[in-house]
């Protein structure tokens, strides 16, 4: 056993357990870079082809993801969701809160 998430949907279970076995599938035909779930190889190409559809309303900046716009958005926002139970530093986004902790 890998790990104790649960799926209503089986095809999100398969997706999931491609984390734990390292497989990747699907392959970019333009670097060969490869992917464990087919939106992130279209969200790959369209990075590729500069195909950028989701634009900040604020800045008019674009972004391949809806994710990677919502991520952005916190700039304008201010909104500081994640906070380090250490010091009480706050930040924006998970992945600065994890290189923030002295074991990541």
């Amino acid at each position: 056993m890998f790990c104790s998430r649960s799926f209503t949907q089986k095809h999100n279970l398969t997706i999931h357990m491609r984390l734990h076995t390292g497989e990747k599938p699907f392959q970019c035909e333009i670097c060969s870079k490869s992917f464990s779930a087919q939106g992130n190889l279209q969200a790959h190409i369209k990075a590729h082809k500069g195909q950028k559809d989701h634009v900040c309303a604020v800045c008019k900046k674009g972004f391949v993801t809806s994710s990677e716009l919502t991520r952005h958005m916190s700039k304008h926002t201010g909104i500081r969701n994640f906070k380090c139970d250490i010091c009480e530093k706050s930040f924006s986004q998970k992945r600065d809160l994890k290189t923030w902790l002295p074991n990541g």
